[in-house]
């Protein structure tokens, strides 16, 4: 967990290969544990531009020189610190270059889909590897994400719900917030589903 509000940030290895979803601040041990493993980090993987979830990323950038992705619909987000709810602590906006996402990438190693997800921010997204999916603030473990901030929807995230329910029961899923769990896990248990 990382930064204010303690998001949940990933790294995803393949052998010395590896990936960083959602640096939410910057860490020292992160970069430390990197490095001690040789670590080559290939990218960063945002599942959406709220604050809490990107306010690392020049940290990392710094540190790796690595590309930073995350979906054409939010990425307005970074630029405007209303929309990306840094206005609530600290007025913050983010202009490092970006790149956008596919539906379906590869990066070094590591391949997987990207599925458009709106409903806590319009631009949020899945990142759905072989067996676990990176699900940001869409899913949670008993919970989803909030759909009142701004270009949050409740129509749309209950579309982006129907969607999680048809995907594999077996996926692990790794929230933005919170604790892990599998699809199946929430199929029964979690009350928006």
């Amino acid at each position: 967990m990382l930064g204010s509000l303690q998001a949940n940030c990933y790294l995803i290895w393949d052998n010395q290969h590896v990936m960083i979803v959602d640096p939410g601040g910057s860490s020292k041990k992160v970069v430390e544990h990197i490095k001690e493993q040789e670590g080559i980090v290939d990218a960063i993987l945002l599942t959406h531009g709220h604050y809490d979830h990107v306010a690392g990323v020049e940290f990392f950038r710094k540190n790796f020189s690595c590309p930073v992705y995350i979906s054409a619909d939010d990425e307005k987000l970074l630029r405007d610190s209303k929309l990306n709810c840094s206005s609530f602590v600290e007025e913050k906006v983010f202009n490092w270059p970006v790149e956008t996402y596919d539906m379906s990438m590869t990066i070094g190693p590591f391949h997987f889909d990207v599925e458009d997800a709106p409903g806590h921010t319009n631009g949020c997204v899945l990142l759905i590897f072989d067996d676990f999916i990176c699900s940001g603030d869409v899913l949670f473990k008993q919970s989803i994400g909030r759909c009142d901030l701004p270009t949050g929807s409740n129509t749309k995230m209950n579309q982006s719900l129907e969607k999680v329910k048809a995907l594999n029961p077996d996926y692990i899923v790794y929230p933005g917030h919170g604790d892990s769990t599998t699809i199946q896990e929430e199929l029964i248990n979690n009350p928006f589903l």
